[in-house]
């Protein structure tokens, strides 16, 4: 179109050019919460789960950035439910979803299956948030680090799940949260 002319340009340099538009995206941000808790302190990790995800969410759209929050091994089959947040109104839509969202006890490790891939492959910050992450999972994290992205598995658990875990909680992958005073802290830490 006419508009796209730079006609100054145009006209010292006596060639046509035109202006390119390069779109300013944000970077792709997920927030994975898994539905599947460990029995053990149950009501805690619900609130602890649900209050990390609300903390990271309102920190990036308070940043004008877009948060995907997608809730894995849901058994209402609303698997790999998506719920796009990018302004304030979103947040409190956002907290009715997770005030009303079906969370319940398994003893099952979470594994990234390739269909939970597909919405944090692509992302530039991952959090994952769950209570039993499998050594697969943890190691998966590790691997997007050392390729340059966030990421960052949030285990709201009074006691880590694995051994192996340790290790990578040790070089900031895996974040235990115990209670949900630390969850500013300890979420505001990998930011």
């Amino acid at each position: 179109t006419l508009k796209r002319i730079n006609w100054k340009l145009s006209a010292r340099t006596k060639q046509l050019y035109s202006r390119q538009y390069e779109r300013l995206q944000n970077p792709n941000i997920v927030v994975a919460l898994d539905t599947a808790l460990l029995e053990e302190g149950k009501g805690d990790i619900i609130d602890i789960s649900t209050e990390a995800a609300i903390s990271l969410a309102q920190h990036f759209v308070n940043k004008k950035h877009t948060v995907d929050i997608v809730f894995l091994r849901d058994q209402e089959g609303f698997d790999n439910r998506v719920i796009q947040l990018s302004n304030k109104n979103d947040i409190s839509k956002m907290q009715f979803n997770l005030a009303n969202t079906p969370f319940y006890a398994s003893e099952e490790q979470f594994d990234l299956t390739p269909n939970d891939n597909k919405y944090i492959v692509g992302a530039d910050k991952i959090f994952l948030i769950s209570s039993n992450p499998s050594p697969a999972t943890i190691s998966d994290f590790t691997d997007y680090c050392n390729n340059g992205k966030l990421a960052r598995c949030i285990i709201p658990s009074p006691v880590l799940p694995e051994e192996q875990i340790e290790g990578d909680y040790n070089q900031g992958v895996a974040i235990k949260i115990t209670d949900a005073d630390q969850i500013r802290e300890k979420v505001g830490d990998v930011l």
